[in-house]
């Protein structure tokens, strides 16, 4: 069946069958078929219909192409369902680097060979003024960091890097991680913080910023309660404009070992 076939198929199930019955009647056994299914369900955003489609799908051979994966990583997220996408990310990068046990920031010492940008793992968004790369010689532990290197101008309200990670709503954490700094003079140094994303982010704990020279590695730390409503956040470096005149920002700042742990075991 071609896609406008099948599309005019979901439409007409939709409408004919009764709500709940849909899935269990719409899925077939053969593989191909599920993945179409699993397709349209997801370019209609029908998550429920996805989520049979996925569960009987994922199973069969041959795998279902990586980009179907993503496009249903995605959708899940988009919904908040954070404990789901992180199971089925666990399936679509079997091969990855998790984080240490207990704690939920994956890739948290940054040694994976590179960052994929998606899903559960490090996102950089491109800022100008701020290059952000692995340092495969300057680590706390391991044998990588990340680096960031400044050339820009005070005024810089920079949030580039974050990572999504799925929490238990209510749940409190202790946020981790360990920084250095050379010459990175400035009154606003580079901090991280859990915060809930949306158009004006939420923020629920940030450590303390970085600045200068350090002479070593220093701790960075915060305690951060999720609220009720809330089963993902995002772990981000931030670096907010200067409170007051300064020079043009320069130096570099790295950061590794970066992990979110429960304070408590899981409530009930």
């Amino acid at each position: 069946m071609n896609p406008a076939q099948r599309d005019s198929a979901f439409r007409l199930a939709k409408i004919v069958l009764p709500v709940g019955e849909v899935a269990q009647r719409l899925l077939p056994e053969d593989a191909d078929a599920l993945t179409g299914i699993l397709q349209t369900a997801l370019r209609h955003e029908d998550l429920d219909l996805a989520r049979a489609a996925w569960m009987r799908r994922a199973g069969l051979s041959p795998p279902l192409p990586a980009g179907v994966g993503r496009q249903y990583l995605t959708a899940l997220l988009r919904a908040g369902e954070g404990a789901e996408a992180r199971r089925i990310w666990t399936t679509l990068v079997p091969d990855g680097v998790p984080s240490s046990a207990g704690a939920l920031v994956w890739n948290g010492g940054f040694e994976a060979d590179g960052l994929l940008g998606w899903g559960f793992d490090w996102q950089i968004r491109r800022t100008w003024g701020v290059e952000v790369t692995l340092d495969r010689f300057v680590a706390a532990e391991g044998a990588h960091s990340l680096r960031l290197t400044f050339n820009s101008f005070p005024t810089l309200d920079f949030a580039g890097v974050f990572q999504v990670v799925a929490v238990e709503p209510g749940q409190e954490y202790r946020l981790r991680a360990r920084a250095r700094a050379l010459d990175f003079t400035t009154q606003s140094g580079l901090k991280l913080q859990v915060v809930v994303p949306g158009e004006e982010a939420q923020i629920l704990a940030e450590t303390r910023p970085i600045s200068g020279t350090t002479p070593d590695w220093v701790p960075l730390e915060a305690r951060v309660r999720i609220p009720p409503d809330a089963g993902l956040v995002h772990v981000r470096l931030r670096r907010e404009k200067a409170p007051g005149p300064e020079g043009n920002l320069g130096g570099k700042v790295w950061i590794d070992d970066v992990s979110l742990t429960p304070m408590r075991g899981p409530k009930g």
